[in-house]
């Protein structure tokens, strides 16, 4: 699952200041921090992000989504890795590996790239965070992500326009279990949606709009639907029993 690995720089003695006393539960070493972020409907739309704390065993320890407000899918993934850093040095992690899925905030922490440029106005604080936290790696992944489901909870709101969208799309079911989903433009163009039935199989469609910006598109809402119930989308094996949720002042 790993793509690659940039190491954190050295400790500093400014910057964040702890908002809350550290969570006894996630302090300590072996502690990997997974983080998502997800935008509804458009791009720059509704968006939130999420995170998922395991120990070295990979049992989960906390699940938490945030509300964004208003954001661009490049601004939402840099506020979702300066999140998960403050909450690595609110809580005392020792030498945490945070998993992140956007490959050009990757390129850019590797010193590969300049920063994506609706992450810029972040990149300061990204910086500076990742000096106070000290010894930590971060690794740009591909393949699923636990963190993303977290990320899409505070998004349900929107999904009944989506998935008004999503009606009288037709849907056939094909021989693997997976479905073939008729595009709205028609003009004989479908495409494959995976629904997952268990931990090892993503939700997946073949559409731009979810390999963009891997949200539930109108395709996958229409499989869900024909397959008994859209609410899977957001209930997804792989997604925690709790979350820990709140929206940005």
């Amino acid at each position: 699952m790993q793509d690659d690995a940039i190491p954190g720089p050295e400790p500093e003695a400014q910057g964040h200041a702890p908002r809350r006393e550290p969570n006894p539960r996630l302090m300590g070493p072996g502690r990997t921090v997974w983080v998502s972020s997800a935008l509804a409907l458009t791009d720059p739309g509704p968006a939130a992000s999420g995170l998922v704390i395991q120990d070295e065993r990979g049992q989960a320890l906390l699940h938490r989504a945030q509300y964004l407000g208003q954001a661009s899918r490049g601004e939402a993934a840099a506020r979702a890795l300066l999140g998960a850093l403050y909450l690595c040095l609110d809580n005392q992690l020792l030498s945490p590996t945070l998993r992140i899925e956007d490959a050009e905030l990757a390129a850019a922490l590797r010193g590969d790239a300049r920063p994506p440029d609706d992450a810029a106005r972040l990149w300061d604080q990204i910086v500076e965070a990742r000096a106070r936290l000290g010894s930590h790696t971060v690794e740009a992944i591909r393949g699923t992500n636990p963190a993303h489901v977290v990320a899409l909870a505070p998004l349900v709101e929107w999904l009944p326009e989506r998935t008004r969208r999503a009606e009288g799309l037709a849907v056939q079911q094909r021989d693997d279990g997976s479905y073939e989903v008729r595009s709205a433009r028609g003009e004989g163009q479908t495409y494959r949606v995976t629904l997952g039935t268990d931990r090892e199989t993503p939700l997946a469609c073949e559409c731009a709009d979810f390999q963009y910006r891997n949200i539930p598109c109108k395709h996958l809402l229409a499989a869900a639907s024909s397959a008994g119930g859209a609410e899977q989308v957001f209930h997804h094996p792989t997604s925690p029993e709790s979350l820990e949720s709140g929206r940005a002042a």
